[in-house]
């Protein structure tokens, strides 16, 4: 409910619908679904470090009009979900230093990852990851976390897709979703 979300609005930007940056969670529920829309505007930012240096949140699912992750989820020490479906990029360090972090969701639309997004997260088994993710400049230093996960870290994507194929390239296991 946008009532335990803090929030201002963007200037829209040539023609586009003025949206909402959401900047702080007030609620008290660890399970956190994020509007799509409030006051009848599209959420299209997440502020900064909004779930950063959380002891609670265990579950977030992204709003639907976020493109963007930057430096979200630093440090979120009992976050576990992370449903990031409609994300297009993963900034460095959005997710950086989540201990119990067990499963990323990405869906069609994730294009990129920037340096460190996924770090330290030893505990995380499972990766949903589109075949539209084509394009991995150097994994290394994206999603560079990936191949110091426990033996049981799996990729789940499509049969025949690039991440796929990268997934065995590095050893990674990898299951057809």
């Amino acid at each position: 409910s946008e009532e335990f979300f803090e929030y201002d609005f963007d200037a829209p930007k040539s023609g586009d619908q003025r949206g909402v940056r959401v900047y702080n969670y007030t609620g008290t529920d660890p399970i956190v679904v994020m509007p799509d829309t409030i006051d009848g505007h599209p959420v299209t930012e997440v502020g900064g470090h909004i779930f950063a240096n959380d002891s609670f949140v265990t579950a977030v699912k992204l709003p639907k009009f976020i493109k963007r992750l930057s430096k979200t989820f630093t440090n979120s020490q009992k976050i576990k979900i992370i449903d990031a479906t409609y994300v297009e990029e993963i900034g460095q360090f959005a997710m950086g230093n989540n201990p119990n972090l067990e499963t990323l969701i990405f869906g069609e639309n994730l294009l990129k990852t920037e340096g460190s997004s996924v770090s330290y997260a030893p505990k995380l088994k499972e990766v949903y990851i589109s075949s539209n993710f084509v394009e991995i400049p150097d994994i290394y230093d994206g999603i560079d976390d990936f191949i110091s996960m426990s033996d049981d870290f799996t990729i789940v994507g499509e049969e025949g897709s690039y991440i796929e194929q990268w997934a065995k390239d590095n050893g990674i296991n990898f299951r057809v979703k």
